[in-house]
């Protein structure tokens, strides 16, 4: 039997007024959001991110993510130094590692 998950729905209010439609417009947007790299949360607050959705629609599924054993490493920073030091812990523990790195090139350069 399916299950089905709920999530609340909020609505983006643009802090710039009108329409981007320069390049200025486009800075005075991206400035007037908030940049958890510059400025992170304060000491105490509770955090804007929660996994609590993805949860709840992992177990509406049936957890599958527990029978699948990998790991996927993805963002924007650090991800060849985390895969390397996972790796080196994961085999220091006697598991079978494999790491599978993709590369996009954009132009006639190659990797």
């Amino acid at each position: 039997m399916a299950s089905v998950v709920k999530t609340k729905t909020t609505k983006v209010k643009r802090r710039t007024g009108g329409p981007i439609r320069t390049y200025r417009a486009a800075l005075s947007f991206l400035n007037s959001t908030v940049n958890y790299e510059r400025r992170p949360p304060l000491p105490g607050a509770q955090s804007p991110y929660s996994l609590g959705r993805i949860q709840r629609l992992l177990a509406a599924l049936g957890n599958p993510h527990r029978e699948f054993k990998c790991a996927h490493v993805a963002g924007s920073k650090g991800k060849g130094s985390t895969v390397a030091m996972l790796a080196a812990l994961l085999r220091g523990g006697g598991y079978k590692v494999g790491a599978y790195r993709t590369f996009k090139t954009f132009g006639s350069g190659s990797c």
